[in-house]
């Protein structure tokens, strides 16, 4: 069955193409054909435990979200990262998430009457999708933009700070009314760790006119066997994905970040471009879309129907606070009017980041099985309709220029058309 939900979700990215549309759309799409939606094929939710293809599903689904978030670090550089989230760029992000926040939690807790249900629903309305946005943009061409740096910046904040509070929920036991003002003091610590981690040894390349850099340059030169730019790209990652599970972070911080130490000027233009070309491969070919597929599995439209009206007041909460959050704070960043737009609307992709929450909050016992398929649907809706939108507004915005501390455009374009041939 894992081949037929591969195989069905490449043919369905294939054709979504073809009619002008992101892949990403066809293999959402494959999902539900083969979810409880229609044919009932694969319903992980009502898998066993120990049974062997949903261990391999999850197992897969694990590794999928892993490659793409470290794909999706390669893609960037850390100047590009600090010109995303510098300035009136971290203050329009952090916004965004408190006013999309706060509306969830009211939303939610007029509905559920619990504070942890609240606070689960604050985070899947106002969490932004980071490996869902990096598909859709890089789909779309636009990653390397103006806008697609401001979405990511913006995503990337909203996941550390979801990621965050649901850990202190869980972790703090918030169910049964203890607080503990010491543990939350250790996260947030634990976090500012690992930032400074990744950012010395990153900056580290750079010193003494990268002395470092060219000594592991060099080293990687004198490899001999193949691929090895891709297995060093991803033995790093898993390092800091260990690291963060370790300091109760999540490991799709640390495969991004892994992957956002590299660049041309830490190893080189031809290590960097094999290294990416070996990425690429493994992540946006095989993983990719059976992680977009997944997303379809776990949406039942049957058990929606009873409570489509919960469904679509919470859907259309979540798209106003979070565009309109997103569209002012881009206003007050002093993008045009066009670009706030873009910005609104590409932050609304949720996808797997609020599947993560979601589920997470489920088998804790914060949700039941009807919101968690309201959360399910939310998500599904917001990842297919975003892309479309974008398409949109994008041919109605003039070519965007890439923003300052973009220094590998040439060398992307090149490897793209590599991947194309």
């Amino acid at each position: 069955m894992l081949l037929v939900l591969l195989i069905t979700a490449r043919l369905a990215g294939e054709v979504a193409e073809r009619l002008g549309q992101p892949a990403i759309a066809g293999e959402l799409l494959a999902g539900i054909l083969l979810g409880p939606t229609l044919f009932n094929l694969l319903d992980p939710l009502s898998m066993a435990a120990g049974d062997p293809v949903k261990i391999t599903l999850d197992v897969l689904t694990t590794l999928a979200i892993f490659f793409v978030v470290f794909h999706a670090g390669l893609e960037m550089s850390v100047d590009e990262f600090y010109d995303a989230i510098k300035g009136k760029g971290m203050y329009f992000a952090m916004g965004s998430f408190i006013v999309t926040f706060l509306i969830g939690f009211v939303t939610g807790f007029y509905f559920l009457q619990t504070y942890t249900g609240a606070a689960v629903m604050g985070l899947c309305i106002s969490i932004t999708a980071l490996p869902v946005s990096v598909k859709i943009l890089s789909d779309l061409g636009k990653l390397h933009t103006k806008t697609g740096h401001a979405i990511i910046g913006t995503a990337m904040v909203h996941d550390i700070i979801s990621i965050t509070v649901l850990g202190v929920i869980i972790g703090l036991n918030v169910t049964t009314g203890s607080s503990d003002p010491f543990a939350m003091a250790m996260m947030l610590l634990k976090i500012a760790f690992f930032m400074l981690l990744v950012f010395t040894l990153e900056r580290s390349f750079h010193v003494k006119d990268g002395w470092l850099a060219k000594k592991f340059t060099g080293f990687m030169d004198r490899i001999k066997s193949k691929e090895a730019q891709f297995s060093i790209g991803v033995i790093t990652a898993m390092y800091f994905a260990v690291i963060a599970e370790f300091l109760g972070l999540s490991y799709i911080i640390g495969a991004f970040y892994g992957g956002l130490i590299f660049s041309t000027a830490t190893v080189g233009k031809e290590n960097f471009a094999a290294m990416k070309r070996g990425t690429s491969g493994i992540a946006m070919g095989f993983f990719a879309p059976i992680f977009i597929a997944y997303l379809g599995l776990m949406f039942n439209l049957r058990e929606l129907a009873p409570i489509f009206w919960l469904f679509a007041v919470i859907l259309v909460v979540s798209i106003v606070s979070m565009f309109s959050s997103g569209y002012l704070g881009a206003r007050m960043a002093g993008y045009s009017d066009k670009e706030a737009l873009i910005v609104g609307v590409g932050i609304n992709a949720r996808g797997m980041m609020e599947m993560v929450v979601a589920l997470m909050a489920y088998k804790a016992g914060f949700i039941d099985q009807n919101f968690l398929s309201v959360l399910v649907g939310m998500a599904l809706v917001t990842t297919l309709v975003t892309p479309t939108i974008l398409r949109w507004l994008y041919k109605r915005l003039p070519e965007e220029t890439a923003p300052p501390g973009l220094h590998e455009q040439n060398e992307l374009e090149e490897l793209r058309a590599w991947l194309t041939r």
